[in-house]
């Protein structure tokens, strides 16, 4: 599942339901667990209710969603190139891939 770039932004899509794995916001789909990167422009996390907001779509945990974007490199050395809306933390770094997104739809 790696992203095709088009139009300058990552060009795949991903469904799956949100959900926290090791303190950190994650897409999962099927065993397979995303820590999930918006930009942080547009996006806010109220982590007391476990809901993130991207413009005006919110969703919670637990909520199956699609998230256009694609996967990315993400390592503890390189984590200060990304603008995080919420950094992460060493739990994020224990899942399956990062998939940085543009977009969030409920399904």
């Amino acid at each position: 599942m790696f992203a095709q770039f088009g139009e300058d932004r990552l060009a795949a899509a991903l469904e799956g339901e949100l959900g926290i794995r090791d303190d950190c916001l994650v897409l999962l789909t099927g065993s397979t667990s995303f820590a999930i990167a918006w930009h942080a422009s547009d996006t806010s996390w109220a982590p007391d209710e476990d809901v993130i907001q991207v413009g005006s779509v919110r969703a919670e945990v637990g909520d199956r969603v699609a998230l256009g974007g694609g996967e990315m490199p993400v390592r503890a050395n390189n984590l200060d190139d990304w603008d995080w809306a919420v950094a992460p933390n060493e739990g994020c770094l224990q899942q399956d891939g990062f998939w940085f997104t543009w977009s969030l739809e409920h399904l």
